[in-house]
């Protein structure tokens, strides 16, 4: 399977990707979404509260995770880069 095929479509120009870390399936994600003021490619990474990443680097942020299945998962996401900024409610994104 490529790396394209591992995406999830949210909704909202956004697709998600889990990423494994030390035998932890779930230590972080990719939020792939199109840029608000051009609409080109962006991508970030966020970290899961107690996987095994956030247990590694402690000095990171990290999202709390409600939900797996529908993926819900608090507090919002804000793209350093980009500044799109949203919610994963549902396992759809919600702009904020």
């Amino acid at each position: 399977m490529s790396a394209e095929t591992e995406y999830v479509d949210i909704g909202g120009g956004h697709s998600i990707h889990f990423v494994a870390y030390e035998g932890d399936p779930h230590a972080g994600m990719n939020d792939r979404h199109k840029r608000p003021d051009n609409g080109e490619p962006c991508e970030g990474f966020i970290s899961f509260t107690g996987s095994a990443w956030s247990n590694k680097f402690t000095d990171i942020e990290t999202w709390d995770v409600q939900s797996w299945e529908p993926l819900t998962m608090s507090p919002s996401l804000l793209c350093n880069i980009c500044g799109d900024h949203g919610f994963i409610e549902n396992g759809k994104w919600r702009k904020a």
